[in-house]
């Protein structure tokens, strides 16, 4: 297929590297510009969820906002104890609901509510969004669709540094703070989606 000469010129101009990790990274140099447009996909979408387990990818979406052991946290160690404490009673939580054990349920639910707010005290509310805007950035955003997960911000050209730092982080090691309450979230969207195709 025969490229229009706008779109020919615009793939001469696009340098292609590919990483010994096996990312590939695009750049299209523009001069006439300080600042850089970063996306990052991923190919990782809603057609990769196991069955029964739609929301899966958009739910990740929102959890890799929520920072890192280093970053997001006024104090790892504690927080991470409570995190893992969390994990424990929301599956107490699901274990007694099928045993039909309703009162139990509840109290481990009440439990949990304690345990969620305890975790609140040490996250740093919005701190990814913070850092970014403090140097310079525009446009921090996010999107899944049915075949990928793209994050996306624009920042100062010369926060480059940053932005691979941040989010080789937030990919690698991040903490799923406010899991459950996102859950709800998507939940919900997905609940309100499938009642405006239906």
């Amino acid at each position: 297929m025969k490229l229009s000469p706008e779109l020919a010129s615009f793939a001469d101009r696009v340098v292609e590297r590919r990483l010994p990790n096996g990312l590939t990274v695009l750049v299209y140099p523009r001069r006439t510009s300080a600042t850089a447009h970063f996306a990052m996909a991923f190919r990782a979408g809603a057609v990769d969820e196991p069955e029964g387990r739609s929301g899966m990818a958009h739910l990740y979406e929102h959890m890799a906002f929520m920072g890192t052991p280093e970053f997001g946290t006024r104090n790892w160690p504690k927080e991470k104890k409570l995190l893992e404490r969390l994990d424990i009673l929301d599956a107490a939580v699901k274990t007694a609901r099928l045993d039909k054990r309703e009162a139990q349920a509840v109290r481990l639910e009440k439990a949990l509510k304690r345990v969620e707010e305890a975790a609140d005290k040490y996250m740093v509310q919005g701190a990814l969004d913070d850092l970014y805007s403090g140097n310079g950035a525009r446009g921090l955003n996010a999107f899944t669709s049915n075949d990928e997960t793209c994050y996306v911000v624009s920042l100062p050209s010369n926060r480059l540094e940053l932005w691979t730092t941040m989010e080789s982080r937030r990919v690698v090691e991040p903490v799923l703070r406010h899991f459950f309450r996102e859950r709800n979230v998507v939940i919900e969207e997905l609940r309100i989606y499938d009642d405006s195709t239906n």
